[in-house]
Parts: C-alpha cells; sequence; structure tokens
C-alpha cells in the first residue's frame, strides 16, 4: 500500500511540478524538487501507539542539499514519541532518490490539536526552498471508549437485526400454517 502511495505522490508531484519546470526548461535550468508525504497506519487513539512515515522524493533533476525535515505536529505535551525524532536532516538527496523517516507516537490524551504542515527546507544551487504538506492540520484523537464504539463490529446489534428480519420473514408464514391448520381440524370435525 505504501508503495503505491510513493507511486501517486511522485505521479503527483510531476504533473503539478514538473510541467512547469519542463516548460521553463530554456529560461533557467531544472532544479532539485522535493515532494513531500505523510502517512500513519492507523487512529490517533490516546494512548496507542501509530507509526508515521515520512516520503521524502527528489522529483527534480539536480541534487537537492542540506535536506531538513521539520513536522510540528506531535508536540510533546500531547504525544510521546519513540524511535526517530520529527526532526532529520540529510546531507543531499540525488534526483530520483527517496528517503523514508519512520517514528512511532503515542497521543496522551484525547481531543483535537491544529498544528502546522509538515515541511522540508532544502538548498538547491544556492537557493533555499521549502517544501510544505499543506496549510494547517487538525489532528483529531479519540479516546478508547470512542474509538471501539466506532469501529467494534456490534455484535449484539447485528445478532438482535437478523433475528428481527428471520422474524419478520418467518412469523407470517408460521401463523398461516397454523390458521390453516386450525382451518383444516375444524372442517374435519365438522364432517364427522
Amino acid at each position: 500500500m505504501s508503495s503505491l502511495w510513493t507511486l501517486v505522490v511522485v505521479v503527483i508531484a510531476v504533473i503539478f511540478c514538473g510541467v512547469p519546470v519542463v516548460a521553463a526548461e530554456h529560461s533557467r535550468p531544472v532544479r532539485a524538487l522535493l515532494a513531500l508525504h505523510r502517512e500513519m497506519d492507523g487512529d490517533l487513539v490516546a494512548s496507542r501507539n501509530v507509526t508515521v512515515t515520512y516520503h521524502i522524493h527528489n522529483v527534480g533533476l539536480t541534487t537537492a542539499e542540506n535536506v531538513a525535515l521539520k513536522d510540528l505536529s506531535f508536540p510533546a505535551s500531547r504525544f510521546l514519541t519513540f524511535g526517530a525524532k520529527p526532526r532529520r536532516t540529510w546531507p543531499l538527496i540525488s534526483p530520483a532518490d527517496s528517503r523514508v523517516l519512520q517514528l512511532v507516537v503515542s497521543p496522551l490524551k484525547a481531543g483535537e490539536l491544529i498544528v502546522a504542515p509538515a515541511s522540508v527546507s532544502y538548498t538547491d544551487d544556492g537557493a533555499q526552498r521549502t517544501t510544505r504538506l499543506a496549510t494547517d492540520d487538525t489532528l483529531k484523537v479519540e479516546d478508547l471508549t470512542s474509538y471501539k464504539r466506532r469501529t467494534d463490529r456490534h455484535g449484539l446489534e447485528w445478532s438482535l437485526y437478523a433475528l428481527s428480519f428471520v422474524l419478520l420473514c418467518v412469523a407470517p408464514y408460521v401463523i398461516s400454517v397454523v390458521l390453516e391448520r386450525g382451518v383444516s381440524q375444524s372442517s374435519s370435525k365438522k364432517k364427522n
């Protein structure tokens, strides 16, 4: 699944960002162009771990230097972070190359949090450039009870629904059979 998202990000970056770069090829040299994608392997639930994966791809034709990923979406006051930190640097990313960073976060409490988008800054021919995910983002952290209520299979509810359906379908048949037997028995008694 993640390779599919990687391909989608690269295609979108090439379509929306590569076309203007190629069109301007005669006026200036093609530069490095980084695409950033962040994905989580599950929902944010209080006291449960979620793996966050960052994919950074150089879809340009030159090397990006001094690459720095920064994501302020998981502040220490609201999240525990295990493994890597959401700030990382690489000396360079070559054209058509990518970097992947994974970290595990665990929300401390439920609620909503408005955060700044993740960004990657890099140097291209001496010019500082920045790529952001999007505008400000709202992270919603659920408590365990509401998460289970939303995602459990609801076995009891579905069992009652199935039983009701069976009763609605079978009850008229049973009633008609009972009435038919009663009518046939009363008519046989009258003949005797």
